[in-house]
């Protein structure tokens, strides 16, 4: 082989050779700072939480019924046929609990909270967002909503797309964007939109590494991931 064709072939070889090891160390892999477990007392469900910047965050949706019924009758009024339906409870099993705004509030366990809007951009910013991204509307960072569905071979968050409900006179049988988004609550009141009805949200997109930050009103049902602080240990 000639001289000059085996240097460029030496040149192809490191080239590429370099592209591979890129695509490797581009590849995010992020580790929580500690992990464990909590049973809430009311029903005996047991959730996992992970640490991530001073926080600890529920791993699973929370399943938690504050009355009676799949998600939560007395303070969200659905017919009372749906509590029983059999595809509404294989979703309960899988996903947990859906709740508007106020049935959220109260079905967090004792010791945790409803995540605020700034728990959230925390938690963003340690998964890598830029300050620039963190309170802007709609679709924003660049990995982070990847790295918020991953399960313990990552973060270990496991953002679950358990899709939403929005409220009317009808009997829900189907979930809305079940497998496609996951919506998530925060604690948080949209001041920018009048009445204090409009409370900010997160929500996941399958196949997506955006995570969609805006608000809507507090009768839609969405799911839930409780935080505490991590000085709340056990």
């Amino acid at each position: 082989m000639k001289p000059m064709k085996q240097y460029m072939l030496l040149l192809l070889a490191i080239f590429f050779g370099c592209v591979a090891c890129d695509d490797s160390d581009n590849k995010i892999s992020m580790q929580p700072e500690a992990t464990g477990s909590y049973t809430d007392v009311r029903d005996g469900n047991e959730y996992h939480w992970v640490r991530y910047a001073g926080l600890e965050w529920m791993t699973e949706n929370l399943k938690f019924i504050p009355d009676k019924g799949v998600f939560a009758p007395d303070l969200t009024p659905l017919p009372e046929g749906y509590y029983n339906d059999k595809k509404n409870a294989e979703y309960y099993k899988d996903f947990g609990g859906l709740y508007d705004y106020e049935a959220a509030l109260a079905a967090v366990p004792a010791g945790w909270r409803l995540p605020t809007d700034d728990d959230w951009q925390n938690l963003e910013k340690a998964l890598g967002m830029s300050i620039s991204d963190l309170k802007q509307s709609g679709k924003r960072g660049s990995i982070q909503g990847e790295l918020l569905q991953q399960g313990v071979e990552g973060t270990g968050i496991n953002l679950q797309l358990s899709g939403y409900l929005i409220l009317d006179d009808r009997v829900m049988e189907v979930y809305s964007f079940e497998s496609v988004y996951g919506f998530y609550w925060t604690a948080t009141v949209d001041e920018s939109k009048p009445g204090g009805n409009t409370i900010y949200y997160r929500q996941i997109i399958y196949n997506s590494s955006k995570v969609v930050r805006n608000s809507m009103t507090k009768n839609n049902l969405l799911s839930i991931r409780c935080v505490r602080d991590a000085t709340s240990i056990e």
